[in-house]
């Protein structure tokens, strides 16, 4: 067992999160040929989630 507890609950954290990328846009980038990438592999394969013989 690990020696990490978390002592914010997820949805608290993830939050807290999205106000600090809000307040530092600066240290934000996105690469846009990622993003495409991303964009298409969900356009063919949605966002459900497949077992691995799915794509066998």
């Amino acid at each position: 067992m690990p020696d990490f507890q978390a002592t914010v609950p997820f949805s608290e954290g993830i939050k807290q999160s999205i106000a600090w990328f809000e307040a530092h846009p600066d240290q934000c980038t996105v690469d846009a040929e990622w993003s495409d990438l991303l964009d298409s592999l969900i356009e063919k394969h949605g966002i459900e989630a497949k077992p691995l013989s799915f794509y066998a």
